[in-house]
């Protein structure tokens, strides 16, 4: 009898203050100024097979020619291809890297055939191999497939901020 009230006071106890706290340190926060410290992002680990180094800010896809393994990438060279992510880090050939499929890029490299504008989508260059691009308003290309958003206007190649989402 004496186990078994135990028992019911452990029961009755467990239920009653068990609980979870769920913490992820890249979750967006703000100093007390109201600053952004961190911002939302999701990473995988990817393996670059190109030959050389990748650059950090490159958007790449999954090799499927050489590897089926659903880590090793090459750079995006179409318009078409699905990116995987795009990277967060320099990965050199043979190594494993950081890839954002998810969050703010401050960046993502750019080809300026197109000018970018603030707000609209981010699509695969399909001239320049890892390279992002902007479709003309009003441009209709079907082929293309959005990846994320511009946060900045550009004319010139180089770098850009956007927020990438190849995670839907």
């Amino acid at each position: 009898m004496k186990n078994f009230l135990v028992f019911i006071a452990f029961v009755i106890l467990a239920s009653t203050s068990v609980h979870a706290t769920i913490q992820n340190n890249f979750s967006n926060s703000f100093d007390a100024l109201g600053n952004v410290q961190y911002k939302d992002k999701v990473w995988i680990s990817v393996r670059n097979i190109t030959g050389s180094s990748i650059e950090r800010g490159m958007i790449v896809t999954y090799d499927t020619a050489t590897y089926d393994d659903a880590i090793t990438v090459s750079k995006v060279s179409n318009g078409y291809q699905p990116a995987a992510c795009v990277t967060d880090e320099a990965i050199a050939n043979g190594s494993m890297g950081k890839c954002l499929i998810y969050g703010y890029h401050d960046a993502i490299y750019f080809d300026a055939a197109t000018a970018s504008v603030a707000g609209e989508p981010i699509y695969s260059s399909s001239t320049t191999a890892g390279y992002s691009r902007a479709i003309a308003a009003g441009s209709v290309q079907a082929y293309n497939i959005k990846i994320g958003q511009f946060f900045d206007v550009a004319s010139t190649s180089g770098t850009i901020e956007g927020f990438i989402n190849v995670a839907k």
